[in-house]
Order: C-alpha cells, then structure tokens, then sequence
C-alpha cells in the first residue's frame, strides 16, 4: 500500500508498478442538457471518425435506415438561452464546447424499426479488457424524451450487450456514459457491431449521434485507478510528543499505532436473532460500525392486524445497536411493491381515503419513535419499479408528499431513493441511471432537502465497466450515494460457487470504496440458521466463508496504516479517516489514547504533553491542515 501510493503521488506519467504507463480513466460525466456536445473522451479511444469530422467514414446504418450528416454552428443566442434554463449544475464543472466553430454529427433517419441506427465494427476486442463507453445524443421527432441504448452485438447477433443508455430529448444533447466487459468469452479477440437504437420503435423518431468514444482499459489499468481513488479516504498524520510548560519536543518516547477503525459507514443486514447469539454479536460488531433490520421494522413486521402496532422487536434490535455504537439505516418506512402489502392494506387499494389516513399513521408513527436514532430513512422502497400506493390514491405525487412528511419528523436524516438494477442491469427501463435522476430532480424541486441514492446491489456477475460508470453519472449531483442491499446470488452461480461469489464481492467492494461518490456500503447479508436471502458471510459456527474472508481482508487493506517517518518523539503516518488509537511509552510509563483523523487536504497535526496526571492521554489538535 505505501509504495503503491507515492508511486501514483510522484510518478507524474502515472507508471504501475511493473514500470509502464497506465491508462487514465476518465470520471466526467454530465446529467444535464445541453445546446452543443461538450468533451470528447479518450479522443474516441478506438472509435475511428469518432466526431464525425470525415463524413460518414467507418460508419454504416444498421437495418433498414440512411445515416446522413449535419453541420451547425454551436452555442448560437437561442441555444444559450435554452441551456441556462436548465436547473441543474453537474459537479464535474463544464466541459470543453465547440463554441464559435461548426460541429458535425450523425442522424440516422428513415428508421423503421426500434434497433434501426448509426453503428460501427469494432474489431480485436479482447476478454481481459474493460470498455468505457461515451456518446452524445439527441433525438428528432414526434417525441421529446426518447430512451436510447448504446448496444453490442456479438458473433453476428448470437449474443447481445447493453452498453449504456440515456434520455435522449429533442433540442438539445444529453450524454450517454456506460461500458462493457467480454469475460465470458473464449476467445482472444472478439468482433462486435457498436450500435445505437431506441427501446421501442415509433415512426418518424430520427437519432442524432456525436463524440462516441470506445476506450479499453486493461485489470491494471482499472486496479490502478481505485488505488489512486482510495487514497481519497485516507490521510497523513503528524503526532508531536513535547514536555508539558516547555513544549520542548521529548526524544526518548516510543510511539505506536494500534489499531484504526475506518469512519467510512460499511455493515450488513441483521435479523431479530442476533438478539439471543453471542458469537453472532461479536463477529458482527468486530466488523461493521452501520447495521440495517431485514424485516423486523417494515410495515407488515410492525402492524400485521390493522391499529395493533408492535415495535417490541424493532426496538430491542435499536437498543442492541446503539449499545454497540452502530450507526441504523431505517428500512423502510412504506414499500411500494404490492406484492408486499399486508391483507389489510391491500383491501384499502379500493377505499383510498382509508388507505392515505392508514399510511400517514403509519409514517408519523414509525418516523416519531425513532427520530434522530437513524442515521438514514428508505421512504418508499422501490418506487421507481413498483407505484402501489399511487395508483391506489390516484395519486402520483404521493411518494414525493411522502418523503417532505418524513422531512418534517425527522429533518436530520438522510432520505432516501431507494431501488435496484441501476448497478446490476443495464437492461431494465424502470431504474437506468437517468430515470432515477429524474426522480432526484423531481424531489429536489418539490423541497426534500437530505436526499440521498440507494441502490441495492443484488448482483449475479457485476460488469465493473458499467458499475463505474454509473456511479459517476449519479455522482453529477453531488449526493451520497451507497450501495444499500449489496449481495450475490449465489444459487445462480455454476454449482452455487461461493468462491466466485467472494471474486465478485471482492470486486464490487474495491470498485465502490474507490468511487469517491460512495459514502456508504451495507451488505444484505444478515445470517440466520436456516441460510442467508442469497449470500452468507458466515457458516453456523461464525467460522468464515470466503465472502467472509473477503470481507476481513479488504477491511484489514482498508484500515492499513503506513509508517512514514519517526524520529525524536514524532510519528508521521498515513492511515484511514476515522479512529486511530496509539500509544505512547515514556519515563517507564504507557499512556493511551485515540484520535480522530478527518476528511481533508494535507496533514492533520497533533501534540501530545507529557507527564500527564493519568495514563489517559488528551490530544491536542495544532493544526487542522497543513502541507505534506
């Protein structure tokens, strides 16, 4: 780790450690409209005529369709005032425009069916890679808003990948960001067809296409990446020993780092039983500092019969987790899945005054006992696949009055949009990246302040390439993001691999802790002895499995401190933000203590007094910052 680190700090044409030049990964990302394309990345990586500069070289139709090429001039008056009205500011910043200067694109016309649109062969692929893939575009037509896909088509058609997928709208360019990785395949090299459609076809729909951009990346170049991001959640740390009423620095000290414990909130789902399991108890609290309840504080958990509330469970688990100094994510307050309705509730579905009275009992009920307890509320669980409630009040702002109710109650949480398949599924309509960002957007305007995003992680086998690149376009909006649910479904592995699922966790773990958008992981992982949802962590004698030792090692790599420097009664360290504790032995005496390293740029500074009344030591903060 500590060579891994000033390799990539002083190594200015970024070397690995096997001495080449690493790929740069690129984290822009934009999810806003706007009038003219801005950054082509990569130069287009090994797109060729990626700006469309030549014509139509190296592109083609697919299906039955005519590609045509077009020119305009960027940034005219109209198109700025068109973009200013857009509400929100990307965190990345700008990027490069093609202001004052003719611009060229695609257009794909004429279509007559959905998968109809510009494309290009991509040659010599490779199943050791991982593929970032970017484009602008926008659409032309009788619609405003239409979902387009970046696709792959492998083997003549035999098999198909989704790479990436965007709101497209008309009058002005929207970004695509996704990627794609070719594990699975056999083969060396690999061709595929790189092409742009609409989900679902509608007549006289035209596809505008500019600055695509194919970039491979090799596992060095990827790995290489999250170390450098890793280093995001780490700090340098300077500790001073001086004599107390002097402040003259004591030499003969012998100074130690403990043990630290990463601030950064990382758990797993439990269930009532850990109540009545002492080695449970321990295994757990030896790991995580963040719990969540499986099913003890949901709705149909707490009031099975209509007016009989039972929280006797709900609160015993609180009180086990705040005696542990757990932080608590609330899940959930209602979920909008019908299928998870308590017969009760279902009934209401046909008396909606009824069914809204019920609901606001229900949140002001659940959200009053435990406010300022949780750290973070799932308010309405899945709303972006499922609208139960909504539809049974007719009502389709209900989730949004939903979530300022609970803002009221409990202003300091966290509130969250909680859903699944952003990650894991570049397929699924219901919860692609910009349809969640339209649910942010539509909560932001309506007032709900603490937002948050959700997204739960159930994978089979994680496309890492598209993972990263989802995170960073959420992250354009600057709110925290955790992985909420995070599991493998281990039963649909080949012979219900455990040890490929702890490869998978492994790497859905690194590529999350290493974004710097993610501000939490929680893991659906709770043991109970009859088996786990999909992934267990533990056998019944909390002995590890190998997603356990998964878990013990990135935390152990996670927690690392790397000794920088010692010398007359100082110590420079790097290490985690979080609890650091140390010791310090002097004149035949050990004092100890713990502090607290924070976010921030530079080195946090302490200095310690010595002698001290008690073998407890106060620690005195010199400086917040300074340089390295």
């Amino acid at each position: 780790m500590f060579l891994e680190y000033w390799v990539l700090v002083f190594c200015m044409s970024q070397w690995t450690l096997q001495g080449r030049c690493w790929q740069s990964y690129d984290s822009k990302a934009y999810s806003q409209c706007y009038a003219a394309p801005k950054d082509l990345l990569y130069g287009g990586g090994i797109v060729v005529n990626a700006d469309f500069e030549d014509g139509l070289k190296c592109w083609s139709p697919l299906g039955n369709c005519a590609l045509q090429i077009r020119n305009f001039s960027s940034l005219s008056p109209q198109d700025n005032a068109f973009e200013s009205t857009r509400e929100e500011t990307d965190a990345n910043g700008g990027g490069e425009e093609t202001e004052g200067r003719t611009n060229s694109f695609v257009v794909a016309l004429n279509r007559t069916a959905s998968y109809n649109g510009p494309s290009q062969l991509l040659p010599n692929l490779t199943s050791t890679s991982k593929y970032s893939v970017s484009a602008w575009l926008q659409v032309s037509g009788p619609l405003e808003k239409v979902l387009v896909k970046a696709t792959l088509s492998i083997d003549g058609g035999k098999r198909y990948i989704s790479a990436g997928t965007v709101i497209a709208q008309c009058g002005c360019w929207s970004f695509l960001k996704g990627g794609f990785s070719l594990d699975g395949f056999e083969k060396a090299t690999i061709s595929a067809v790189l092409y742009f459609e609409t989900t679902n076809f509608v007549a006289n729909v035209e596809i505008w296409l500019d600055r695509v951009s194919v970039q491979p990346f090799s596992n060095e170049d990827w790995r290489a990446h999250q170390v450098s991001q890793k280093e995001l959640r780490r700090r340098t740390v300077k500790l001073r020993v001086v004599k107390r009423g002097t402040r003259k620095r004591l030499h003969d000290v012998d100074i130690k780092i403990l043990n630290t414990k990463i601030q950064f909130p990382f758990g797993s789902a439990i269930e009532e039983n850990i109540l009545h399991n002492q080695p449970y108890q321990s295994w757990f609290v030896k790991r995580f500092n963040t719990a969540v309840f499986g099913n003890e504080l949901k709705w149909y958990a707490t009031e099975k019969e209509a007016g009989k509330v039972n929280y006797s469970v709900a609160d015993a688990m609180v009180s086990w987790c705040e005696a542990q100094g757990l932080n608590i994510r609330g899940h959930n307050i209602v979920w909008d899945d019908p299928h998870f309705q308590q017969p009760w509730v279902k009934a209401l579905a046909s008396k909606p005054d009824e069914l809204r009275q019920a609901v606001m009992a229900r949140v002001n009920s659940v959200v009053s006992r435990y406010a300022g307890r949780f750290i973070a509320w799932d308010v309405s669980n899945e709303q972006l696949h499922f609208s139960f409630y909504e539809d049974a009040l007719s009502d389709p702002s209900f989730s949004t009055s939903l979530f300022l109710d609970v803002q009221c109650l409990d202003p300091g949480a966290q509130l969250f949009v909680n859903d699944y398949n952003t990650l894991e599924n570049a397929n699924d309509p219901a919860s692609i990246p910009d349809a969640l960002l339209l649910k942010l957007h539509e909560l932001r305007a309506a007032g709900v302040l603490n937002l948050a995003i959700g997204l739960e992680a159930h994978f089979t086998k994680p496309d890492l390439a598209y993972m990263r690149s989802t995170l960073d376009k959420l992250g354009t909006l600057g709110l925290p993001i955790w992985l909420t649910e995070l599991d493998i479904n281990v039963q649909a592995l080949p012979n219900h691999n455990i040890s490929q699922a702890a490869i998978y966790l492994e790497d859905i773990l690194r590529e999350a802790f290493s974004h710097p958008a993610v501000k939490g992981i929680v893991m659906w992982t709770s043991w109970e002895p009859s088996g786990c949802y999909r992934m267990c962590l533990t056998d019944n004698n909390m002995d590890n499995l190998a997603t356990g030792n998964v878990v013990d090692a990135l935390l152990n790599e996670w927690q690392q401190v790397d000794i920088l420097a010692e010398s007359y009664g100082s110590i420079k360290w790097r290490g985690p933000h979080g609890t650091h504790n140390v010791s310090i032995r002097w004149n035949n005496i050990t004092y100890y203590s713990s502090l607290c390293v924070e976010p921030g740029k530079g080195t946090q500074r302490f200095i310690v007094e010595l002698p001290m009344s008690s073998n407890t030591l106060e620690m005195h903060l010199s400086s917040a910052s300074s340089s390295m």
